[in-house]
Protein backbone atom coordinates (compact mmCIF):
# COMPACT_ATOMS: atom_id res chain seq x y z
CA UNK A 1 0.00 0.00 0.00
CA UNK A 2 1.32 3.57 -0.76
CA UNK A 3 3.03 5.18 2.41
CA UNK A 4 3.27 8.83 2.81
CA UNK A 5 6.30 10.48 3.47
CA UNK A 6 7.57 11.70 6.56
CA UNK A 7 10.72 13.12 7.34
CA UNK A 8 12.15 14.61 10.51
CA UNK A 9 15.27 14.30 12.91
CA UNK A 10 15.22 13.00 16.26
CA UNK A 11 17.79 13.29 19.02
CA UNK A 12 17.77 9.22 19.13
CA UNK A 13 20.94 6.80 18.63
CA UNK A 14 19.10 3.55 17.77
CA UNK A 15 17.42 1.55 14.75
CA UNK A 16 13.78 0.31 15.76
CA UNK A 17 10.52 0.27 13.47
CA UNK A 18 7.23 2.08 14.37
CA UNK A 19 3.55 1.99 13.18
CA UNK A 20 1.83 5.48 12.74
CA UNK A 21 -0.84 7.39 11.26
CA UNK A 22 1.32 7.96 8.54
CA UNK A 23 1.94 3.88 8.03
CA UNK A 24 5.40 1.90 8.56
CA UNK A 25 8.98 3.96 9.18
CA UNK A 26 12.02 2.86 9.53
CA UNK A 27 14.65 4.76 12.29
CA UNK A 28 17.99 5.18 10.60
CA UNK A 29 20.29 5.55 13.32
CA UNK A 30 24.03 7.32 12.88
CA UNK A 31 27.01 8.01 14.96
CA UNK A 32 25.82 11.58 14.63
CA UNK A 33 23.29 10.89 17.22
CA UNK A 34 20.48 11.19 14.82
CA UNK A 35 17.55 9.92 12.88
CA UNK A 36 16.08 10.02 9.67
CA UNK A 37 12.37 9.18 9.65
CA UNK A 38 12.05 7.48 6.19
CA UNK A 39 8.53 6.60 4.55
CA UNK A 40 8.25 2.52 3.69
CA UNK A 41 8.25 3.92 -0.16
CA UNK A 42 11.41 6.26 0.37
CA UNK A 43 12.96 3.32 1.85
CA UNK A 44 12.07 0.80 -1.09
CA UNK A 45 11.74 2.76 -4.12
CA UNK A 46 14.90 4.83 -3.41
CA UNK A 47 13.23 8.49 -3.44
CA UNK A 48 15.29 11.14 -2.15
CA UNK A 49 14.29 12.00 1.26
CA UNK A 50 15.05 16.18 2.23
CA UNK A 51 15.91 17.15 5.56
CA UNK A 52 13.60 18.84 6.96
CA UNK A 53 11.73 20.12 10.45
CA UNK A 54 8.08 20.24 9.28
CA UNK A 55 6.01 17.39 9.17
CA UNK A 56 4.03 19.22 6.17
CA UNK A 57 5.69 19.80 3.05
CA UNK A 58 6.01 19.12 -0.60
CA UNK A 59 9.18 17.67 -2.78
CA UNK A 60 11.40 19.89 -4.66
CA UNK A 61 13.80 18.77 -6.99
CA UNK A 62 16.98 20.58 -5.91
CA UNK A 63 19.83 21.00 -8.33
CA UNK A 64 23.17 19.52 -6.06
CA UNK A 65 25.52 20.66 -8.33
CA UNK A 66 26.52 24.17 -9.55
CA UNK A 67 29.04 24.57 -11.47
CA UNK A 68 28.96 28.54 -11.29
CA UNK A 69 28.62 28.01 -7.41
CA UNK A 70 31.08 25.19 -5.80
CA UNK A 71 30.76 26.10 -2.54
CA UNK A 72 26.54 25.72 -2.58
CA UNK A 73 27.61 22.46 -4.40
CA UNK A 74 29.92 21.31 -1.55
CA UNK A 75 27.17 21.73 0.47
CA UNK A 76 25.04 19.88 -1.41
CA UNK A 77 27.55 16.61 -2.22
CA UNK A 78 27.43 16.89 1.95
CA UNK A 79 23.44 17.06 2.53
CA UNK A 80 22.97 14.08 -0.65
CA UNK A 81 26.09 12.15 1.13
CA UNK A 82 24.66 12.13 4.38
CA UNK A 83 20.90 10.84 3.30
CA UNK A 84 22.64 8.23 1.39
CA UNK A 85 24.59 6.68 4.14
CA UNK A 86 21.37 6.57 6.10
CA UNK A 87 19.46 5.60 3.37
CA UNK A 88 22.19 2.82 2.74
CA UNK A 89 22.51 1.84 6.55
CA UNK A 90 18.75 1.52 6.63
CA UNK A 91 18.64 -1.25 3.94
CA UNK A 92 21.75 -2.74 6.22
CA UNK A 93 19.52 -3.11 9.15
CA UNK A 94 16.23 -4.52 7.66
CA UNK A 95 18.10 -7.24 5.91
CA UNK A 96 20.52 -7.97 8.84
CA UNK A 97 16.99 -7.91 11.29
CA UNK A 98 14.96 -10.24 8.91
CA UNK A 99 17.83 -12.77 9.53
CA UNK A 100 18.13 -12.93 12.91
CA UNK A 101 17.12 -15.34 15.15
CA UNK A 102 12.96 -15.44 15.39
CA UNK A 103 13.04 -16.27 18.95
CA UNK A 104 14.96 -13.00 20.34
CA UNK A 105 12.86 -10.30 18.17
CA UNK A 106 9.87 -8.61 19.63
CA UNK A 107 6.17 -9.74 17.95
CA UNK A 108 4.94 -6.89 16.18
CA UNK A 109 8.75 -5.84 15.16
CA UNK A 110 8.84 -8.98 13.47
CA UNK A 111 5.70 -8.57 11.72
CA UNK A 112 6.30 -4.92 10.22
CA UNK A 113 9.75 -6.35 8.93
CA UNK A 114 8.53 -9.10 7.75
CA UNK A 115 6.19 -7.00 5.81
CA UNK A 116 8.71 -4.48 4.53
CA UNK A 117 11.12 -7.38 3.44
CA UNK A 118 8.21 -8.83 1.71
CA UNK A 119 6.89 -5.70 0.11
CA UNK A 120 10.50 -5.14 -1.02
CA UNK A 121 10.48 -9.22 -2.41
CA UNK A 122 7.38 -7.95 -4.55
CA UNK A 123 9.08 -4.89 -5.83
CA UNK A 124 12.08 -6.76 -6.82
CA UNK A 125 10.62 -9.48 -8.85
CA UNK A 126 9.38 -7.32 -11.86
CA UNK A 127 12.16 -5.80 -12.30
CA UNK A 128 14.76 -9.34 -12.35
CA UNK A 129 11.97 -10.68 -14.69
CA UNK A 130 12.26 -8.23 -17.09
CA UNK A 131 15.79 -8.37 -17.01
CA UNK A 132 16.17 -11.52 -17.16
CA UNK A 133 13.33 -11.70 -20.59
CA UNK A 134 15.84 -9.35 -21.88
CA UNK A 135 19.00 -11.14 -21.21
CA UNK A 136 17.01 -14.45 -23.23
CA UNK A 137 16.72 -11.70 -26.31
CA UNK A 138 20.48 -10.94 -25.59
CA UNK A 139 21.59 -14.36 -25.98
CA UNK A 140 19.48 -14.66 -28.86
CA UNK A 141 21.00 -11.87 -30.64
CA UNK A 142 24.62 -12.72 -29.56
CA UNK A 143 23.88 -16.38 -30.94
CA UNK A 144 22.72 -14.72 -34.43
CA UNK A 145 25.83 -12.32 -34.66
CA UNK A 146 28.46 -15.45 -34.25
CA UNK A 147 27.03 -16.73 -37.34
CA UNK A 148 26.87 -13.54 -39.08
CA UNK A 149 30.11 -13.18 -41.77
CA UNK A 150 30.55 -9.62 -41.09
CA UNK A 151 30.24 -9.14 -37.67
CA UNK A 152 32.38 -12.68 -36.87
CA UNK A 153 35.23 -10.42 -39.21
CA UNK A 154 34.29 -7.66 -37.30
CA UNK A 155 35.03 -9.55 -34.00
CA UNK A 156 38.31 -10.94 -35.34
CA UNK A 157 39.33 -7.18 -36.46
CA UNK A 158 38.79 -5.81 -33.06
CA UNK A 159 40.66 -8.64 -31.26
CA UNK A 160 43.50 -8.26 -33.07
CA UNK A 161 43.50 -4.64 -32.47
CA UNK A 162 43.11 -5.01 -29.13
CA UNK A 163 46.22 -7.43 -29.15
CA UNK A 164 48.54 -5.70 -31.01
CA UNK A 165 47.94 -2.05 -30.55
CA UNK A 166 45.76 -0.77 -27.98
CA UNK A 167 46.36 -2.63 -25.21
CA UNK A 168 50.25 -2.02 -25.96
CA UNK A 169 50.28 1.98 -25.65
CA UNK A 170 52.38 3.13 -23.05
CA UNK A 171 48.90 5.10 -22.05
CA UNK A 172 46.85 2.11 -21.74
CA UNK A 173 46.28 1.08 -17.97
CA UNK A 174 43.04 -1.37 -17.59
CA UNK A 175 43.28 -0.11 -13.54
CA UNK A 176 43.65 3.66 -14.46
CA UNK A 177 41.55 6.46 -12.21
CA UNK A 178 40.96 10.14 -12.30
CA UNK A 179 43.74 12.42 -11.34
CA UNK A 180 41.71 13.50 -8.23
CA UNK A 181 39.19 11.60 -6.02
CA UNK A 182 37.33 15.16 -5.28
CA UNK A 183 33.96 14.64 -6.96
CA UNK A 184 32.99 18.41 -7.10
CA UNK A 185 36.26 18.74 -9.13
CA UNK A 186 35.74 15.84 -11.16
CA UNK A 187 31.93 17.11 -12.20
CA UNK A 188 33.81 20.56 -13.42
CA UNK A 189 36.29 18.68 -15.48
CA UNK A 190 33.60 16.45 -16.76
CA UNK A 191 31.27 19.26 -17.33
CA UNK A 192 33.80 21.09 -19.62
CA UNK A 193 35.23 17.91 -21.08
CA UNK A 194 31.39 16.55 -21.80
CA UNK A 195 31.38 19.06 -24.34
CA UNK A 196 34.32 17.97 -26.78
CA UNK A 197 33.42 14.34 -26.42
CA UNK A 198 30.01 14.79 -28.00
CA UNK A 199 31.46 16.76 -30.86
CA UNK A 200 33.72 13.80 -31.06
CA UNK A 201 30.94 11.15 -30.80
CA UNK A 202 28.69 13.14 -33.68
CA UNK A 203 31.39 13.29 -35.98
CA UNK A 204 32.50 9.70 -35.97
CA UNK A 205 28.90 8.98 -36.46
CA UNK A 206 28.66 10.67 -39.39
CA UNK A 207 32.27 9.23 -40.95
CA UNK A 208 31.16 7.18 -43.84
CA UNK A 209 33.07 3.79 -42.88
CA UNK A 210 31.33 4.07 -39.78
CA UNK A 211 27.56 5.65 -40.21
CA UNK A 212 26.75 5.39 -37.18
CA UNK A 213 23.83 7.27 -34.83
CA UNK A 214 25.41 9.74 -32.13
CA UNK A 215 23.14 8.71 -29.12
CA UNK A 216 23.19 12.06 -27.50
CA UNK A 217 23.53 14.71 -26.17
CA UNK A 218 23.80 13.15 -22.60
CA UNK A 219 24.37 15.49 -19.60
CA UNK A 220 27.20 14.49 -16.91
CA UNK A 221 26.26 12.16 -14.32
CA UNK A 222 24.16 13.20 -11.18
CA UNK A 223 26.00 13.80 -8.14
CA UNK A 224 23.76 11.14 -6.54
CA UNK A 225 25.10 8.49 -8.53
CA UNK A 226 28.32 8.99 -7.90
CA UNK A 227 27.31 9.13 -4.09
CA UNK A 228 25.79 5.63 -4.65
CA UNK A 229 28.49 4.21 -6.44
CA UNK A 230 31.11 4.93 -4.07
CA UNK A 231 28.97 3.79 -1.28
CA UNK A 232 27.67 0.46 -2.75
CA UNK A 233 31.97 0.12 -3.42
CA UNK A 234 32.59 0.57 0.30
CA UNK A 235 29.96 -1.69 1.16
CA UNK A 236 31.36 -4.28 -1.24
CA UNK A 237 34.68 -4.06 0.10
CA UNK A 238 33.94 -3.71 4.04
CA UNK A 239 32.41 -5.78 6.44
CA UNK A 240 30.93 -3.47 8.62
CA UNK A 241 29.03 -0.08 7.21
CA UNK A 242 30.61 3.02 8.55
CA UNK A 243 28.93 6.19 8.67
CA UNK A 244 32.78 7.75 8.94
CA UNK A 245 34.29 6.63 5.73
CA UNK A 246 35.29 8.67 3.57
CA UNK A 247 33.85 8.92 0.00
CA UNK A 248 36.54 8.27 -3.00
CA UNK A 249 35.34 9.28 -6.25
CA UNK A 250 38.49 8.58 -8.74
CA UNK A 251 36.76 5.29 -9.47
CA UNK A 252 34.66 6.98 -11.31
CA UNK A 253 35.49 7.26 -15.06
CA UNK A 254 31.93 7.91 -16.99
CA UNK A 255 30.52 10.92 -15.72
CA UNK A 256 30.89 12.45 -18.91
CA UNK A 257 30.07 9.56 -21.32
CA UNK A 258 28.50 9.64 -25.29
CA UNK A 259 27.72 6.65 -26.96
CA UNK A 260 27.54 5.73 -31.10
CA UNK A 261 25.02 2.91 -32.20
CA UNK A 262 26.71 0.59 -35.42
CA UNK A 263 25.01 -0.88 -37.63
CA UNK A 264 27.87 -4.15 -37.36
CA UNK A 265 30.64 -5.28 -35.64
CA UNK A 266 32.88 -4.61 -38.25
CA UNK A 267 31.84 -0.54 -37.93
CA UNK A 268 32.74 -0.88 -34.63
CA UNK A 269 36.28 -1.82 -35.44
CA UNK A 270 36.18 1.16 -37.80
CA UNK A 271 35.35 3.47 -35.01
CA UNK A 272 38.21 2.06 -32.92
CA UNK A 273 40.86 2.16 -36.26
CA UNK A 274 39.51 5.87 -36.75
CA UNK A 275 40.82 6.84 -33.49
CA UNK A 276 43.92 5.71 -33.22
CA UNK A 277 44.78 6.50 -37.12
CA UNK A 278 42.89 9.67 -37.15
CA UNK A 279 42.58 11.35 -33.91
CA UNK A 280 45.37 9.42 -32.48
CA UNK A 281 46.86 13.50 -31.77
CA UNK A 282 43.60 14.46 -29.68
CA UNK A 283 42.19 11.68 -27.99
CA UNK A 284 44.22 8.78 -26.57
CA UNK A 285 42.33 5.17 -25.43
CA UNK A 286 43.59 4.87 -21.55
CA UNK A 287 41.23 1.63 -21.06
CA UNK A 288 38.65 -0.64 -23.07
CA UNK A 289 36.35 -3.07 -22.04
CA UNK A 290 35.22 -5.46 -24.79
CA UNK A 291 31.73 -7.14 -24.03
CA UNK A 292 31.61 -8.83 -26.54
CA UNK A 293 32.58 -12.02 -25.04
CA UNK A 294 30.90 -15.40 -24.07
CA UNK A 295 29.54 -14.69 -20.68
CA UNK A 296 27.99 -11.20 -20.10
CA UNK A 297 26.19 -10.82 -16.82
CA UNK A 298 22.76 -9.01 -17.83
CA UNK A 299 23.34 -10.38 -21.79
CA UNK A 300 23.96 -6.71 -23.14
CA UNK A 301 26.97 -6.53 -25.45
CA UNK A 302 28.91 -3.76 -26.16
CA UNK A 303 32.36 -1.66 -26.29
CA UNK A 304 33.24 1.00 -23.56
CA UNK A 305 36.20 2.89 -24.00
CA UNK A 306 38.17 5.49 -21.54
CA UNK A 307 39.76 8.51 -23.46
CA UNK A 308 41.42 11.40 -22.62
CA UNK A 309 42.09 14.54 -24.32
CA UNK A 310 45.53 15.74 -25.53
CA UNK A 311 46.38 18.82 -25.57
CA UNK A 312 50.31 18.85 -26.15
CA UNK A 313 52.60 16.29 -27.47
CA UNK A 314 56.11 16.39 -26.89
CA UNK A 315 58.51 16.89 -29.89
CA UNK A 316 61.35 15.01 -28.89
CA UNK A 317 59.12 12.35 -27.20
CA UNK A 318 55.85 11.63 -27.84
CA UNK A 319 54.95 9.50 -24.65
CA UNK A 320 55.27 12.63 -23.28
CA UNK A 321 51.64 14.46 -22.95
CA UNK A 322 49.65 17.56 -21.71
CA UNK A 323 46.31 16.77 -21.56
CA UNK A 324 42.80 18.76 -21.46
CA UNK A 325 40.54 18.96 -18.45
CA UNK A 326 43.44 18.64 -15.75
CA UNK A 327 43.99 15.07 -17.61
CA UNK A 328 39.68 13.92 -16.95
CA UNK A 329 39.25 10.55 -18.42
CA UNK A 330 35.09 9.88 -20.41
CA UNK A 331 33.80 7.37 -21.55
CA UNK A 332 32.64 6.35 -25.02
CA UNK A 333 30.44 3.89 -25.52
CA UNK A 334 30.33 1.74 -29.08
CA UNK A 335 27.01 -0.16 -29.11
CA UNK A 336 26.09 -2.38 -31.77
CA UNK A 337 22.41 -2.03 -33.52
CA UNK A 338 20.89 -4.95 -32.67
CA UNK A 339 21.43 -5.10 -28.89
CA UNK A 340 19.95 -1.35 -28.90
CA UNK A 341 17.13 -2.73 -30.55
CA UNK A 342 16.21 -4.90 -27.54
CA UNK A 343 17.25 -2.48 -25.07
CA UNK A 344 15.07 -0.02 -26.09
CA UNK A 345 11.87 -1.87 -26.66
CA UNK A 346 12.69 -4.05 -23.32
CA UNK A 347 11.44 -2.78 -20.00
CA UNK A 348 14.88 -4.62 -18.13
CA UNK A 349 17.59 -1.25 -18.57
CA UNK A 350 14.57 1.29 -17.86
CA UNK A 351 13.38 -0.37 -14.36
CA UNK A 352 17.00 -1.66 -13.43
CA UNK A 353 18.16 2.02 -14.28
CA UNK A 354 15.22 3.44 -11.65
CA UNK A 355 16.20 1.40 -9.23
CA UNK A 356 19.73 0.23 -9.83
CA UNK A 357 21.11 1.55 -5.89
CA UNK A 358 18.35 -0.88 -4.69
CA UNK A 359 18.99 -3.52 -6.76
CA UNK A 360 22.77 -3.63 -6.41
CA UNK A 361 22.96 -3.29 -2.79
CA UNK A 362 20.69 -6.42 -2.74
CA UNK A 363 22.79 -8.07 -5.45
CA UNK A 364 26.09 -7.21 -2.65
CA UNK A 365 24.40 -8.48 -0.30
CA UNK A 366 23.31 -11.87 -1.54
CA UNK A 367 26.68 -12.35 -2.34
CA UNK A 368 27.61 -11.59 1.08
CA UNK A 369 25.71 -13.71 2.37
CA UNK A 370 26.17 -16.94 0.58
CA UNK A 371 30.33 -16.40 1.44
CA UNK A 372 29.67 -15.93 4.60
CA UNK A 373 27.24 -19.16 4.90
CA UNK A 374 29.74 -21.32 2.81
CA UNK A 375 32.68 -19.95 5.24
CA UNK A 376 30.58 -20.93 8.14
CA UNK A 377 29.57 -23.77 7.07
CA UNK A 378 25.91 -23.07 8.01
CA UNK A 379 22.75 -23.73 6.66
CA UNK A 380 22.98 -24.98 2.59
CA UNK A 381 21.01 -22.15 0.33
CA UNK A 382 19.31 -24.80 -0.85
CA UNK A 383 17.33 -25.40 2.95
CA UNK A 384 17.03 -21.61 3.54
CA UNK A 385 15.50 -21.62 0.31
CA UNK A 386 12.82 -23.54 1.56
CA UNK A 387 12.26 -21.63 4.43
CA UNK A 388 10.66 -18.91 2.38
CA UNK A 389 11.81 -16.10 3.99
CA UNK A 390 12.19 -12.64 1.74
CA UNK A 391 15.46 -12.83 1.56
CA UNK A 392 15.63 -15.95 0.37
CA UNK A 393 13.20 -15.78 -2.61
CA UNK A 394 15.01 -12.43 -4.17
CA UNK A 395 18.22 -14.72 -3.68
CA UNK A 396 16.40 -17.15 -5.79
CA UNK A 397 15.05 -15.20 -8.16
CA UNK A 398 18.50 -13.21 -8.76
CA UNK A 399 20.34 -16.97 -9.45
CA UNK A 400 19.32 -17.40 -13.02
CA UNK A 401 20.19 -13.51 -13.43
CA UNK A 402 23.61 -13.08 -11.93
CA UNK A 403 24.69 -17.11 -10.54
CA UNK A 404 24.68 -15.57 -6.86
CA UNK A 405 24.65 -18.94 -5.66
CA UNK A 406 28.10 -19.96 -6.95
Amino acid sequence: SRVESCHEYLAINTTSWILTNIGLCLFTGGDDKRVIIHGLTDILLDALPENIIQKKHKHKKKVYFNINDLDASRKGLEDIAVVEKHKLNGWINLWAFGQGDDDEKDGTTKDMVSSALGTLQTMTEPVILNLCEDKVKYERVFARLNNDATDIAGLKQINDLVDTVITKQSCYNFKIKQPTGDLIQLLCDGSAANKELHELAAELATDPVISGMYEGPVSIKKMKRGVEKSLLKNYASNDIFSFDKELDFAFLKDLARAGITCRDLRAIYNCLDKLLNVYGKQVEIVRMKNRFIPESELGYRDILLNLRFIDQIDKDDPNKKTYKYNGHIVELQLHHEKFQNVRKKGKGHANYGATRFLMDFIKITTKKDIIKQQKSGGDKIEDKIHKHTPQEAIKENLAELWNVTA
